[in-house]
Order: structure tokens, then C-alpha cells, then sequence
């Protein structure tokens, strides 16, 4: 599975309500591409805010259902996405799915390790999860990301 961005919201990358199909993504994004690509282009560059890595991550992840249904589920759990934030509220650079983490036995505690950009990592703790921590940041700068994950009941 892929992991998810949430920021900014793809539908409004797109230009798309929630419930688009995934002939109206296709074609969307198609003719999005078409118009702001820089080798597509008259001008000799795309159009300013346009970003075409944005545009291809919205498609990837609305165009595959299992990928568009884990965003889905990620945005209806985040209160108010899509609107301004407040500065002291840290915003997630990307929603990664718990499956794709590493998992590491500690000494105490679980944890699971994800790698960050910065060549430095993120690091969940069990007692985070057992806590609702769902921001976790990373251990070499400033980026934090949102785990998707969901605490089972044990019988």
C-alpha cells in the first residue's frame, strides 16, 4: 500500500468532490497534465502554483481503490481537514499507514520506525498508540507525520 498525504486535500488538488469517479480522476488529471506540464507547454514554464508532482501523488493515490479508500478513511478522522490550522498545531507532512513501518522490539516496549527525508526517522512507542497518538515527528527535524493505525481489542 502507499503511503497517503493529507496536505494538502487531493480532491481540491484535482478540483474533484470526494465523490468522483475514477473516469472523472482520469480525465481530470489528464487534462490537468496536459495543461501545466512544462514540456506540454507554450510558455517555458508551468503555470505558477502548479505543481506536477502534487497532481501525479493526487492521482496515484485517488486513482487505486485501496490507496483512494485508506485516504478517504484518513480524512473523515481528521477534524476540520482542509481548513487553516493554527501555527502552534504541527501539520503532517504525509498520512503513512502503520503496515508500512518497521518494527522494532524494545527494551521495554514495541516500536515501529519509519524513515524520514532528512535521513533521520520517525519512531511510534506502543504506550503512543495505547495513548491515541496518531502526530508522531521525526528525530532529526522539523517534519512530523500522521500514522494510520487502529488498536485492536484483545479477547
Amino acid at each position: 500500500m502507499h503511503s497517503v498525504d493529507l496536505a494538502p486535500n487531493y480532491y481540491k488538488v484535482l478540483g474533484l468532490p470526494q465523490t468522483a469517479t475514477f473516469v472523472e480522476i482520469k480525465q481530470t488529471y489528464r487534462g490537468l497534465l496536459l495543461k501545466h506540464h512544462p514540456d506540454k507547454t507554450t510558455s517555458s514554464k508551468s503555470a505558477p502554483g502548479i505543481d506536477i508532482d502534487l497532481l501525479k501523488r493526487a492521482y496515484e493515490i485517488l486513482s487505486d481503490p485501496k490507496s483512494r479508500e485508506e485516504y478517504d478513511s484518513l480524512l473523515r478522522k481528521i477534524p476540520s481537514h482542509g481548513e487553516p490550522r493554527a501555527q502552534s498545531t504541527p501539520r503532517p507532512a504525509q498520512v503513512v499507514s502503520i503496515d508500512l513501518w518497521g518494527e522494532v522490539g524494545g527494551d521495554v516496549e514495541m516500536m515501529w520506525t519509519y524513515p524520514c527525508r532528512c535521513g533521520s526517522q520517525y519512531v511510534l512507542r506502543e504506550g503512543d498508540m495505547e495513548n491515541d497518538v496518531h502526530l508522531v515527528p521525526c528525530e532529526g527535524c522539523s517534519e512530523s507525520l500522521y500514522v494510520g493505525y487502529e488498536l485492536q481489542e484483545e479477547p
